[in-house]
């Protein structure tokens, strides 16, 4: 598949983490901007990546989660019927890596030929040079708990986390203002990475946006399911990669740009 830097309209979010509309729903308070931006990007002509764990389905099953929020799948439904929606695996919703499931349940709703991919390779151009690849995936690959043990991860969620979660409704994911690399594991996904020919890597899972131009062949676009309600996500716009954030600072639902850069000079690094 080829992205052309100047004409490309992508945006990418992760980790929505759609629940029941209960104590343990971490989706729940980023509803509104969530759905929001979906109706925004999908007026503007973008075409949608939802980049993994998108539905919770360590702690629920499927069926509950698709009725509970059939007003945003219909919305992403929008795009896949304009033939502009592309859909990731992650390790809370890897019931989506089974064929037979995708057709059995999501198919239903956004009808025949919906796929949900692993990962994907874009070749970059601008002005008719390849620039590189740009790959996008969830980024739980390899991970201990998330990738190799995630079997054992499902059960400790589900029937200890979950309900524990539903008494207290504690969330634990806030917004971060520091977009440049803290966790391990972004440090990983980083090098990895950059032992690649020209290639850049954008990833969700942890839940921390990363957007740090000094270091680029590694971007995280954060998560859907910050406990204030606000949203991160990327932009490829206009030959440009943008990290953007919603509601803005005024609260209003509308983007905010909190870091930019041209493709051609991410790719030049």
């Amino acid at each position: 598949m080829v992205l052309d830097a100047a004409a490309a309209r992508y945006v990418i979010f992760s980790d929505q983490h759609k629940g029941q509309r209960d104590g343990a729903d971490d989706f729940l308070a980023s509803e509104p901007a969530y759905n929001a931006a979906l109706r925004f990007y999908l007026e503007q002509g973008f075409t949608l990546f939802a980049l993994g764990d998108v539905e919770e389905l360590y702690e629920n099953r499927a069926q509950p989660v698709l009725r509970a929020y059939s007003g945003t799948l219909r919305l992403e439904r929008e795009f896949f019927r304009l033939g502009r929606y592309f859909r990731f695996w992650g390790n809370h919703d890897d019931h989506w890596s089974a064929p037979g499931a995708v057709q059995r349940l999501l198919g239903p709703i956004f009808g025949a030929g919906v796929q949900v991919l692993e990962a994907l390779r874009l070749k970059v151009i601008d002005q008719g040079k390849i620039l590189g690849t740009l790959f996008l995936v969830h980024g739980h690959q390899g991970t201990f708990f998330g990738d190799r043990f995630r079997w054992m991860a499902r059960p400790l969620v589900r029937y200890l986390w979950r309900p524990f979660q539903r008494l207290t409704r504690i969330r634990v994911t806030t917004p971060s203002t520091n977009y440049q690399f803290r966790l391990r594991h972004d440090s990983a996904m980083r090098a990895w990475a950059e032992a690649q020919s020209e290639l850049v890597m954008i990833a969700g899972h942890t839940h921390h946006p990363v957007f740090d131009v000094s270091a680029p062949g590694y971007f995280n676009s954060g998560c859907c399911s910050f406990k204030d309600g606000t949203i991160t996500g990327i932009e490829i716009v206009g030959g440009e990669i943008r990290l953007v954030r919603w509601p803005n600072a005024r609260s209003e639902l509308k983007a905010e740009i909190v870091a930019s850069a041209a493709l051609r000079n991410v790719f030049s690094r």
